[in-house]
């Protein structure tokens, strides 16, 4: 019995991590042109603490697009708050973009 579970507890792992694996490994393959996406990210210190965060400045949107020709186009996600967005003449708030 304990080789038994010992070999289903293993295989049930190994499975777990191919399953994350495929997962982190699929993500933005959906798109056509998912190869020219690429993430930003801040690695740095603050006041003596390390830094590693996803959020950027606003303005480096426009800085990336104008200083870089090679960057086609930008976008910046933001997860702290509610955003306004407006669609033609229709607007409404979007919690969690």
């Amino acid at each position: 019995m304990i080789n038994i579970a010992g070999l289903a507890i293993g295989m049930a792992c190994c499975l777990l991590i191919a399953l994350y694996v495929l997962d982190d490994l699929s993500y933005d393959r959906y798109h056509e042109k998912a190869d020219r996406i690429h993430r930003i990210t801040l690695h740095g210190r603050l006041a003596g603490n390390e830094i590693h965060t996803t959020s950027t400045a606003a303005p480096m949107v426009g800085v990336l697009v104008s200083e870089f020709p090679e960057v086609e186009d930008s976008v910046r996600v933001d997860e702290s708050s509610d955003i306004l967005v407006r669609y033609g003449d229709r607007q409404f708030n979007e919690s969690r973009v």
